[in-house]
């Protein structure tokens, strides 16, 4: 039990330094984002370059295995997700066309269409901002993060849960999306 309470505070209070240190980065003066795409692919594959570099490191033959199967496993899951997070925006991007379509029938047929058009508007720009957040976690890369062998499994650990929790926000953004077009629709079934 003792090990435990000590593991946990350890994990958080390493999750505290870790979001220390990135407000730190975000924050400091002369430190910007990388501006274009190419800037970014080249950072991620010096990381996955460093990555690969250090697992090679691992002397016990079974641990460097289950770090690489880690890795792998954590970009699947990214990958998997943020393709289903694509289509479900897209199917509800093509829910919203044929919506205006509709509309605009209804509108030509003399009926008042304004709070559907405005619940319209509303929900193309929750899609809108949902895919920045879906194509920018597409973007991103996981990997264990370690100094030695004893700090694989604190390492896989705080990959995991940041994965789990980018993934929850950019969920949040789709589910704000889909309510919006949820709403949209009801305001559509309201005109007479």
């Amino acid at each position: 039990m003792k090990k435990l309470i000590v593991f946990i505070g350890f994990l958080l209070l390493l999750i505290g330094f870790t979001a220390t240190a990135r407000a730190e980065e975000a924050t400091a003066p002369g430190k910007t984002k990388p501006l274009n795409r190419q800037t970014r692919i080249e950072e991620m594959q010096q990381k996955r370059e460093e990555s690969k570099i250090k697992l090679q490191q691992i002397q016990d033959e079974r641990k460097q295995k289950i770090a690489e199967r880690i890795n792998i496993q954590l970009a699947h899951i990214n990958e998997r997700a943020t393709i289903h997070m694509t289509k479900v925006l897209n199917r509800l991007s093509a829910l919203l066309d044929k919506l205006s379509t509709r509309l605009a029938a209804m509108e030509a047929e003399g009926k008042v269409t304004g709070a559907a058009e405005a619940a319209v508007i509303k929900a193309r720009e929750a899609i809108a901002v949902a895919k920045t957040a879906v194509s920018d976690q597409a973007g991103k890369e996981y990997f264990i993060v370690f100094t030695d062998e004893s700090g694989l499994k604190v390492g896989a650990s705080a990959a995991k849960t940041s994965l789990k929790s980018d993934l929850k926000a950019v969920k949040i953004l789709v589910k704000t999306a889909k309510d919006a077009t949820k709403a949209a629709i009801d305001a559509a079934k309201l005109i007479k």
